[in-house]
């Protein structure tokens, strides 16, 4: 566009030139157009690469609240929440909708999942009086005092009950994609009141679209056709195939690791993760914020661009004010030794890590040693062996409570031909006396 219109301006000039009617006045305001003209264009150019950009931030954003939809034992509705402070693009809520916690025992037992269209169950003992909302259970795991000024990713619209917490919390933009088994949910009742409430507060709302992936796929492919195919009746049971933790941590850090723009080699993402199950920080290899980075053919020739990227576990547990002390670290990569001297001076207790190190490499053999001698190598897991201790020790448990329903269908079965038994001898008994009168 500047190399266009300079050519524009040069042309009129020198025609203006040979016909003798060009001043001085005339070519400083041609000039002075193109500039304006160029700024217009540089204007529009950083316009559209923040648009670009803020693109990006939102479907990161969106993809954990969809990736938090899945933890949800939700049968018909899961829904996820992210709550993103979009100037530090830090990560301070993360929600989806759950029974209250009680613990010590299983919520699934205390509380029911029924919904609307459960046959001859009383209202009371439905889930709507129970379930905590997505929206709400995020502001309620908010990683700092104040969320203020932040905005939240919902994976469907909220209600007016979420909308009251969302305004509470000082939350100033909502972002939503609307993945639900009704079509028209978003044009109930307890939506529109959500929408007027947002916009009577002056706190903005826009929808996305295509981010789902699998929670679409999971509404999609098997709430929906459940849903069309008999409407009157409604699973009752919460869904058994949500993530693990596990999974859901580490699936945040390898997304984490896609917002890095750096060759492949160096994609590394990393998440923070409290005992309570909070995610308090996630981070990527990138270059320090502030940084001029202008890339020198020497930089790439000597493949030396590693050396000015800070590491997704220096960005994750140095850039957060709270203690990471007693927390787990989840990385994609087995961390070298520059960030196994912050791991363990930072008092995280545990490393589960995706990918292994160049295990021949001075960098990774310092790392192993300061993880083990500091943290113990029964702290230091890969993920993989991680799930498949997890699944056995899932598997032992099914098998326990197997055997102990087998065990109780024993016991009943047992019982309950003792009581046959004794009831025939019972009978027996009667008649023998009845038949001892008789010959009297």
């Amino acid at each position: 566009m500047k190399e266009k219109l300079k050519v524009l301006t040069e042309n009129d000039i020198e025609k203006l030139e040979k016909e003798d009617s060009l001043t001085e006045n005339d070519v400083q305001e041609l000039l002075r157009v193109t500039q304006v003209d160029s700024e217009i264009s540089e204007v529009i150019a950083e316009i559209t690469q923040d648009e670009e950009r803020r693109r990006k931030w939102d479907e990161y954003y969106m993809k954990i609240a969809c990736l938090a939809a899945l933890r949800s034992k939700d049968p018909s509705t899961p829904v996820g929440a992210c709550i993103a402070d979009t100037k530090t693009h830090q990560i301070v809520g993360i929600g989806y909708n759950s029974m209250p916690y009680v613990k010590g025992r299983n919520n699934d037992k205390i509380f029911s999942w029924k919904g609307s269209k459960a046959e001859g169950i009383p209202y009371h003992e439905k889930k709507y009086n129970y379930v905590v909302h997505a929206a709400v259970s995020a502001v309620l795991n908010k990683t700092r005092e104040s969320i203020e000024g932040c905005t939240i990713y919902l994976t469907h619209f909220p209600d007016k009950d979420c909308v009251h917490a969302i305004i509470k919390a000082g939350i100033r933009e909502v972002v939503y994609c609307m993945y639900t088994r009704h079509e028209e949910r978003e044009e109930k009742e307890d939506m529109i009141v959500g929408k007027e409430i947002l916009e009577r507060t002056a706190v903005k709302y826009r929808r996305m679209e295509n981010i789902g992936g699998e929670l679409k796929n999971r509404i999609e492919q098997e709430i929906k056709p459940q849903y069309k195919k008999n409407k009157n009746k409604w699973p009752t049971e919460p869904v058994q195939g949500y993530i693990t933790w596990e999974k859901f941590f580490m699936k945040i850090a390898e997304l984490s690791k896609e917002r890095s723009n750096h060759n492949p080699q160096y994609k590394v993402g990393a998440c923070v993760v409290s005992p309570k199950k909070q995610v308090l920080a996630v981070g990527y290899n990138a270059y320090p914020e502030d940084m001029i980075h202008d890339e020198t053919e020497d930089e790439e020739k000597d493949n030396k661009e590693s050396n000015y990227i800070s590491h997704a576990e220096y960005k994750a547990i140095l850039g957060i004010s709270p203690s990471v002390e007693g927390c787990t670290l989840y990385v994609t990569k087995y961390p070298c030794h520059m960030c196994a001297q912050v791991i363990v001076q930072s008092g995280i207790r545990e490393v589960i890590y995706d990918k292994p190190g160049e295990w021949d490499k001075d960098s990774y053999i310092s790392s192993r040693k300061t993880l083990a001698a500091c943290l113990g190598d029964d702290k230091i897991i890969d993920i993989r062996s991680y799930e498949k201790k997890l699944d056995s020790k899932i598997s032992k448990e099914c098998q326990t409570q197997s055997i102990v329903k087998d065990q109780a269908t024993f016991r009943t079965c047992t019982y309950i031909i003792a009581i046959i038994f004794f009831k025939f001898l019972f009978i027996i008994f009667v008649c023998v006396t009845i038949k001892s009168i008789c010959k009297f």
